[in-house]
């Protein structure tokens, strides 16, 4: 039997009793579906044993439970967030370390090159994948905090990447990345499961939401939309929604405030996966007008929904972005307003993709096939 350590977030809320987590973070852990997709799907493979460790400020002391077939470990994380990444994860490796050699894993698998787990990972005396999601390289000039901290971010995102024997790279866009800081070993694009609950269904046809979904930051750039929507001669009739919080929920809501929108803007704020679903079935079309994105998630699970998608021309969004989708080729706002005319006025839906329970199984495949190539002899 193939041992695997997972290295990941995933919310301890999800399987924890509420006893066991700090009340300041019922809630508000990230739901993170495509790890924890991956952990189950991998865990119904007989073949293998999958534990999944997370650095968490949720739990008081190192908390374990099962749940099918996958060990799920969390692990309390004490520092500051502020002194990340200025301590070098060495507290979290320290803190780490012994739970992984208990496993004693044929490989271990790390998700996210900005987090703790990738410079972990590339610490153990273990064969590592490295699943890259973000790219602080390149999501840095839209990031809000000091450039000596981004730029140390960076450093260790580019040692554990060059450290790792597998890079999972979820785009072609990821792959180019790689090769270009020097990473030499094997690289496997795989993209992330879709969350079977936005299977099977199809958002409404004659919808007047228009969609938003992500954190409220510089970087996903949602005053570009603000204003494309504000542009429209006939927005009277539409309604644009924001699902999800962050640090600029106030001055969008200025914003919008200035730009006489306020009554045909909803802020949502923090959401469940339930409830973006919800939102998502009721939207005539999703946007994503972001500086920078690798592989964004809401894409594949909108058009997994039949949504129409508009996304903007970085990243790995036009690798995304399927049949009935467009892509903003520049951040100029009439155009934007233009393309949503367009889009909301035309029965222009992506086509689901073809057969995914096949598409599925491709990926937990490939999982392993991976793992096999790179696994202790």
């Amino acid at each position: 039997m193939m041992k695997i350590a997972m290295l990941a977030n995933v919310p301890a809320t999800e399987f924890l009793s509420n006893h066991l987590i700090k009340s300041r973070y019922l809630g508000k852990e990230h739901p993170v579906p495509w790890v924890q997709l991956l952990c189950q799907a991998l865990g119904e493979v007989r073949e293998l044993a999958v534990s999944c460790i997370t650095y968490s400020r949720a739990v008081r002391k190192v908390e374990r439970i099962t749940r099918n077939r996958v060990e799920y470990i969390f692990v309390p994380k004490r520092e500051s967030g502020y002194l990340d990444p200025f301590h070098g994860y060495w507290p979290a490796f320290q803190r780490i370390k012994p739970l992984v050699d208990q496993i004693n894993p044929d490989v271990v698998h790390a998700h996210g090159t900005e987090y703790c787990y990738r410079t972990v990972g590339s610490r153990l005396q273990y064969p590592l994948v490295l699943s890259v999601q973000g790219i602080m390289d390149k999501l840095g000039p839209y990031d809000e905090r000091s450039r000596l901290k981004m730029a140390l971010i960076c450093h260790f995102e580019k040692k554990a990447v060059l450290s790792a024997d597998a890079i999972i790279a979820k785009t072609g866009f990821v792959e180019e990345w790689s090769r270009s800081i020097g990473f030499q070993g094997v690289v496997e694009q795989i993209p992330n499961l879709v969350d079977p609950r936005f299977l099977g269904k199809k958002a409404t046809l004659d919808s007047n939401r228009i969609l938003c979904v992500g954190t409220l930051n510089k970087n996903k750039n949602q005053s570009l939309l603000l204003h494309a929507f504000a542009l429209m001669p006939d927005r009277e009739n539409y309604r644009l929604v924001f699902a999800g919080n962050g640090s600029w929920m106030g001055q969008l809501k200025e914003l919008a405030d200035k730009l006489g929108i306020h009554h045909l803007v909803e802020f949502k704020g923090r959401m469940s996966r339930q409830g973006v679903l919800e939102e998502m079935l009721k939207a005539r079309v999703l946007v994503s007008c972001s500086f920078m994105e690798t592989s964004p998630n809401v894409i594949s699970e909108a058009q997994a929904l039949g949504l129409s998608v508009i996304a903007s021309d970085v990243g790995g969004n036009r690798e995304m972005v399927n049949a009935g989708g467009l892509i903003l080729p520049e951040f100029d706002p009439q155009l934007l307003s233009n393309m949503l005319s367009g889009l909301v006025k035309k029965e222009i839906f992506s086509e689901p993709p073809a057969d995914i329970a096949h598409i599925d199984e491709d990926i937990v495949h490939k999982h392993i096939l991976l793992y096999s190539e790179i696994k202790r002899p």
